[in-house]
């Protein structure tokens, strides 16, 4: 009996393991997550989302209802609301074109044009007391005004910041903490893009090297990506000369991906403002189309890359053709197509400023302004995790098979029983037999 209640319990944890006892399916809802109107009190612009070591949601966005100024919330213990960090309006004034990224000492840090500091970059981060923020190697320290920027940390655990740099013609310019922590440094060259660099995006390789993503006005404003030379003395243009996209191309965002390559997400204008994904190539000499197409349903706007902890790539955006609304997709199984995730336009109403991050629940969660309740930040989820990669192909259906199987075991299990029983039963009958001299 009990091998084959065993033979029972593994089939079980087969039908768990191969996905037939599954979560939900692809068309899983979205959920907003806390249950207050938004993750702002008032009107906000630029989320940007990012999850602490605590494992919580943090948005930081420009809070439209206290002066335009820098607001950061995360959601409460209880999962019920947001709450502010270190104060609402951190900032000295007017922030915009936040970015928000986590540090190695696990703490918050943002960067955003200052626009009381003549509309440099600053950054900020909060202070060991959680009480409020404090600036990080002096206020507006760029040479002069900026306008896109992109914060991540190196390999080093400092924070550098991608940025178009006003004194340098709008042309791109990294900076990072000096390692004293009092300033910042120009990394490489400044202004080290042929042109004008828009919708800048910045992230580091394996090997740590810092890489810029960027609309390049010098070559058509097309899509260019440079990265830190050998010698970390220049900059070098990774995949082509001469900016690679075949048209036009904004909102850009650029991620490694687990094979280690640079991988960018942004809208072509000569695919009708359509998303696409690109990565370079194994011989590093240009970019190949990822999943055979554009993928959205038409002009994407705000777009955000990240790979999920299934190893895929996962893209939010805001769709034109369902009215401006945000929308995820990610690619299929096979590599070759691009699947909706949840649905489209997900949102209840039009989504500015999509930022996609993964939980540590494995649940791909975006924050945005939401048109709906009066542009609030909001934050939704998809209410399913998402797994490692299922190599063993898609998921099967139970069968009838599989059901009469189960179903056989149990009789077996209870067939095993009452034979044992009556063996037990009959042996002790004949012992009491030869007792008494009777026998069979």
């Amino acid at each position: 009996m009990r091998w084959v209640l065993m033979c029972c319990l593994g089939w079980a944890l087969h039908l768990s393991a191969s996905g037939l006892v599954q979560a939900q399916p692809l068309s899983a809802p979205w959920e907003q997550v806390g249950t207050s109107p938004g993750a702002s009190t008032g009107e906000a612009s630029y989320t940007s989302l990012a999850f602490g070591t605590d494992g919580k949601p943090y948005v930081a966005y420009t809070d439209v209802s206290n002066g335009s100024k820098a607001t950061v919330a995360r959601l409460n213990a209880q999962g019920s609301g947001w709450e502010v960090v270190g104060g609402a309006g951190f900032s000295d004034g007017a922030a915009y074109r936040i970015s928000l990224a986590f540090g190695p000492d696990g703490k918050p840090y943002v960067a955003y044009t200052d626009a009381v500091n003549g509309n440099g970059v600053t950054v900020m981060r909060l202070n060991a007391m959680e009480t409020g923020w404090e600036v990080v190697g002096g206020v507006g320290f760029s040479d002069g005004p900026t306008s896109y920027k992109a914060l991540a940390f190196g390999p080093d655990g400092r924070p550098y910041v991608a940025f178009q740099d006003g004194s340098h013609a709008s042309k791109a310019s990294v900076m990072r903490l000096n390692v004293g922590g009092t300033d910042w440094e120009i990394v490489g060259t400044a202004g080290f893009s042929t042109g004008q660099a828009d919708h800048l995006s910045l992230a580091f390789s394996a090997a740590g090297k810092p890489y810029v993503a960027y609309q390049d006005h010098g070559h058509g404003n097309k899509a260019t990506v440079m990265r830190l030379d050998g010698a970390d003395a220049a900059w070098e243009e990774v995949g082509a000369i001469g900016g690679f996209s075949a048209g036009l191309a904004e909102f850009l965002s650029l991620v490694f991906g687990p094979d280690g390559k640079p991988y960018l997400a942004y809208q072509d204008d000569t695919q009708d403002d359509k998303a696409l994904l690109v990565r370079l190539n194994a011989a590093e000499t240009g970019w190949e189309l990822v999943g055979g197409n554009v993928f959205s349903a038409g002009e994407a706007d705000h777009i955000s890359l990240a790979f999920g902890p299934d190893s895929k790539p996962y893209v939010a955006y805001t769709d034109e053709s369902y009215g401006d609304k945000a929308t995820v997709m990610r690619l299929n199984a096979a590599g070759t197509a691009w699947e909706t995730v949840g649905g489209m336009g997900f949102s209840a109403g039009a989504a500015d400023y999509t930022s996609l991050a993964f939980g540590p629940d494995g649940k791909p969660y975006v924050a945005f302004r939401d048109n709906s309740r009066g542009n609030m930040a909001a934050v939704m989820r998809w209410t399913r995790a998402v797994g490692p990669v299922n190599t063993s192909g898609p998921a099967p259906v139970p069968t009838l098979s599989h059901w009469a199987l189960l179903l056989m075991g149990l009789i077996l299990a209870a067939s095993a029983g009452a034979a044992r029983r009556f063996l037990i039963a009959t042996n002790g009958r004949k012992r009491n037999s030869l007792r008494s001299g009777a026998y069979f």
